[in-house]
């Protein structure tokens, strides 16, 4: 997943600026707002709960396990523990997220198993990670014991809280071009790549006048120059073996899965998630990041020719279309209403704008309001643990 991260600011250097959804404006912030700690209160003799954090798709580690620091850097926030850690013990999951589909019950099954020998009372699912969750809940598997939420009510002696953080509820358009791209021999040598590029796009003309290029020729010379370098990396990414996509990612694009398990899983997350968290920028929160961002144009452009492109000139006229550069926001939000979903990371359903890796905390916050994930976070737990019942 991780080298998809390459793709989250093409909307930037395709037009330049990047233009805050209207949702996003602050005159509704102030009436909206679940009400914050202090209008909460702790027993202070309640034991302290374990929050448990289970990562997306693209890990493959040699065993499954709860660990006590994550051993892959960059991918959880470097200041989980001295933020979130302050009101529960912080513990990781690390599993195989790249050879089985979410669907998958024995990986359901695996993931539960883990989650259940952490003790987590409050568990923050990435990406993939939600869709594991969210139909192991459906499938009653042993060990995913969440409470279902219900304003106001309390989480039962036993039960879990489940935080949902951008996922991946209705496909994915970098799991689509996987499968695409896995389907030809795009990055397996220069003169193939070069060969299937060009066979890969469906409208140069088209794209080339979105991007005001001066011809396709232009777009040509933007797509060679640097194709060869990238795309053999975001293949490496995909798990492309025989012409097809990893079972994982390729399980997130949506004409590779059923459409009953699609509803199935949206109907879970409306049911059983007390705290989501969605993106729709694929700007980073912190400038920080902007370099190790910042790839060749031509990996964009090919995104565009794939019709991303579309999808991005169009978000500009109707932004909650976007996309965190991994996952839309009409895939994130589980089919909730946008009127929902505040700009304010005390709120229980959060827009901002912040890519697929903001939203694990690994960029930390920005100045903005709407680009806090790490608050999100921080206050996921504060909101979350009055409400254990011991």
């Amino acid at each position: 997943m991780r080298a998809f991260v390459v793709v989250l600011c093409v909307s930037v250097l395709l037009t330049g600026t990047f233009a805050a959804p209207a949702l996003l404006g602050e005159s509704r912030i102030a009436n909206e707002l679940i009400p914050a700690l202090s209008a909460l209160e702790v027993d202070a003799n309640a034991p302290t709960p374990v929050c448990l954090f289970v990562h997306g798709l693209g890990q493959s580690p040699a065993k499954d396990e709860v660990l006590s620091t994550f051993p892959i850097k960059d991918y959880w926030g470097a200041d989980i523990p001295n933020t979130v850690g302050k009101f529960c013990t912080i513990k990781y999951v690390h599993y195989n997220s790249q050879s089985r589909a979410w669907t998958d019950k024995g990986l359901q099954q695996t993931v539960c198993n883990l989650i259940k020998q952490s003790e987590a009372r409050i568990v923050f699912s990435h990406s993939m990670g939600n869709n594991v969750i969210g139909m192991a809940i459906a499938n009653n598997i042993t060990g995913c014991d969440f409470q279902e939420y219900k304003a106001g009510a309390k989480i039962a002696k036993g039960k879990r809280a489940w935080v949902s953080i951008q996922g991946v509820f209705g496909g994915s358009v970098a799991s689509d071009f996987c499968v695409r791209m896995c389907a030809t021999k795009l990055g397996e040598t220069v003169k193939g790549t070069i060969k299937d590029a060009v066979a890969l796009a469906k409208d140069f003309d088209e794209l080339a006048k979105m991007v005001k290029l001066k011809d396709v020729k232009e777009v040509m010379r933007n797509l060679t120059a640097g194709v060869v370098e990238i795309v053999p990396k975001a293949r490496k990414s995909c798990v492309c073996n025989a012409g097809k996509a990893g079972p994982a990612i390729a399980s997130c694009s949506v004409p590779q899965t059923s459409a009953s398990d699609w509803a199935t899983l949206q109907a879970s997350v409306k049911k059983n998630a007390w705290r989501q968290t969605c993106g729709l920028g694929p700007f980073p929160v912190a400038l920080k990041w902007m370099q190790s961002l910042f790839m060749p144009i031509p990996y964009f452009l090919l995104e565009g020719l794939e019709g991303w492109g579309k999808d991005l000139i169009t978000r500009r006229e109707t932004p909650m279309t976007g996309t965190d550069g991994f996952v839309s926001f009409t895939s994130c939000k589980a089919g909730r209403a946008d009127a929902e979903w505040m700009p304010s990371p005390t709120a229980r359903l959060y827009v901002g704008r912040m890519n697929h890796a903001d939203g694990t905390g690994r960029t930390g916050d920005g100045k903005d309001l709407d680009k806090k994930p790490l608050t999100f976070m921080v206050e996921s737990a504060k909101q979350l643990i009055p409400l254990l019942e011991w």
